[in-house]
């Protein structure tokens, strides 16, 4: 199951979106800080496109930018140790991005998670990004597995992902057809169908897919034994 919130598992908010001090130029914090406590993988919170991933002098140290699919927000995901995504790639909730970290200008190791709204390609405002994850907007403990897409408990309505999950030995390859460069996974990986029917090649029909686990997206020939 996907979420709109860059960690799965246990992770605390540390400082919420809107604290007013003048740790911040504006005056108030500009996104929502969260730390993860079960993983320190962080994860796309949106379907979109990575228009930058680098280091950013201004305080976000090594950042990820994405924007949404089907709308002008962009997504900042900041204070990376590591990246893991780059400029033009595209991203689904369960992608990972890079690793928490504490780059640029922070107080301890978390990720910051910031909405913008642009309008002809300049930021006119920031969202509120507890609201964007569908979480409080309070420091505290929480934990993925409560705002799940779907769930009663998150306040974001999304599309469900579809998962699935192989009941044999599959290869994910990396573009569509039996020539695509084979990666092996076990009965019993989960994988987001991300799309159906993309191709038909060598007598097969093929699924992009991606890996729960690795976040690895390729192909996988559908047979009537592939899915549980």
């Amino acid at each position: 199951m996907a979420t709109r919130i860059c960690f799965t598992g246990k992770f605390k908010e540390t400082c919420e979106y809107g604290r007013k001090g003048n740790l911040w130029k504006s005056g108030y914090h500009g996104g929502t800080d969260l730390v993860g406590l079960d993983s320190e993988k962080v994860y796309s919170v949106c379907n979109g496109t990575v228009e930058r991933a680098g280091y950013d002098n201004g305080g976000f140290g090594n950042y990820v930018r994405i924007k949404e699919d089907n709308s002008e927000k962009r997504i900042y995901l900041a204070h990376l140790s590591k990246i893991y995504v780059k400029a033009g790639q595209k991203v689904t909730y369960t992608t990972v991005v890079g690793l928490m970290g504490d780059t640029g200008n922070t107080t301890g190791k978390h990720t910051h998670v910031e909405i913008r709204e642009f309008k002809n390609g300049v930021a006119v405002k920031k969202l509120n990004a507890s609201d964007y994850m569908g979480i409080p907007n309070k420091v505290g403990e929480y934990n993925s597995s409560d705002y799940q897409i779907g769930n009663s408990s998150s306040t974001t309505n999304i599309t469900q992902i579809k998962q699935k999950v192989f009941a044999v030995n599959t290869n994910i390859r990396e573009t569509p057809g039996l020539n695509g460069i084979a990666h092996l996974y076990l009965p019993g990986t989960t994988v987001n169908i991300l799309e159906e029917n993309v191709a038909n090649i060598d007598g097969y029909t093929w699924d992009k897919v991606e890996s729960v686990v690795t976040g690895r997206v390729g192909y996988v020939a559908r047979t009537d034994t592939r899915y549980k």
